[in-house]
């Protein structure tokens, strides 16, 4: 269960939990791809336990000195500086650690995008730090930079950045909530929603007039530079081993078939949301069918070719694609 769901939460009225989440806000504008929680961006409150560990210290202290009881007023200090300790040692567990953004893949509108993240450290060990949407407390040091991920839902193509979320801890016995609000850039881009039941996506085939720039399985053309998302079949093992850098084989197709999608095509629709979303089905379509594709926007051209990383470069097209 996740640890923000507990009953264990600093215990304030929601009027003043709102004044403050303002003012968080207010102050939270950071823009980079990391972010250092000190003790300039550090809450930290009394959870519902806390509370109760102050009222019986009051009920205590009260009886202490209405009865004129050492052992009282010794147990009284004594807890006073146990709950002090624990607020200290509370604060300190989030402090230092840094937020890092990490590669977080691209999805369609309507899907749920995860950021990915990771925690560092350069002072010492953080124990039970718990971050929005995870279920399990990590444990951070020097060596050990645990990964996270923070969902939200998409609603339009482009880029999305995550919204502020909280990291929050409660180490180490409860009594305080200490938390900081992340405001972080890791941007994804974000597909258009594809509509795959439309027209054959044959009639968008052209001729052979770029065959030398289409690449397939056929005649063996040379080697290239790696490109993330290429098979594993076409990998140059011995240009690798001997090297110790990455290669793919490249191949020419014979036939210079190939397919244009081109956004003019779709002249008979007039809501362009709609024209990138069918093109999105159509790539799609092509792209399993493992066919030669291009795709033309009036602000781009993109040659015909084939894989994960081409796909890629279609789809980021159209997701951040301007009228």
């Amino acid at each position: 269960m996740n640890k923000e769901n507990n009953q264990n939460l600093p215990f304030i009225p929601d009027w003043f939990a709102r004044s403050i989440d303002k003012w968080i806000e207010k102050k939270t504008h950071n823009k980079l791809t990391h972010y250092q929680i000190t003790r300039h961006n550090i809450y930290i409150l009394p959870t519902k336990a806390g509370w109760l560990f102050i009222l019986t210290l009051i009920a205590i202290l009260s009886g202490a000195i209405n009865y004129n009881n050492n052992m009282a007023y010794l147990l009284c200090f004594f807890l006073a500086s146990l709950g002090f300790i624990a607020m200290l040692q509370t604060h300190q567990n989030i402090n230092g650690l840094v937020i890092n953004a990490d590669h977080s893949p691209s999805v369609f509108c309507g899907k749920l995008v995860e950021f990915n993240f990771y925690i560092s450290t350069k002072i010492n060990h953080h124990y039970s730090i718990y971050t929005a949407n995870n279920d399990h407390c990590l444990s951070v040091n020097k060596e050990l930079k645990p990964n996270f991920t923070v969902s939200e839902a998409t609603k339009k193509r482009g880029r999305q950045n995550p919204s502020r979320f909280k990291i929050f801890s409660e180490f180490p016995l409860g009594l305080f909530y200490a938390w900081t609000q992340v405001k972080i850039s890791n941007p994804v881009i974000i597909y258009p929603k594809p509509i795959k039941n439309n027209s054959n996506i044959m009639e968008f085939a052209s001729g052979n007039t770029q065959q030398e720039n289409i690449t397939g399985d056929d005649d063996y053309a040379g080697i290239r530079n790696f490109i993330k998302g290429d098979s594993p079949k076409k990998m140059a093992w011995k240009m690798i081993a001997k090297t110790k850098k990455l290669y793919t084989k490249e191949f020419h197709t014979e036939s210079g078939e190939f397919l244009m999608f081109d956004f003019n095509k779709l002249d008979k629709i007039t809501n362009t949301e709609e024209k990138l979303s069918i093109l999105c089905g159509l790539i799609l379509n092509a792209h399993n069918q493992k066919k030669n594709y291009g795709l033309k926007l009036p602000t781009k051209t993109i040659q015909a070719n084939y894989g994960d990383q081409h796909k890629h470069q279609c789809l980021s097209l159209l997701a951040l694609y301007q009228t």
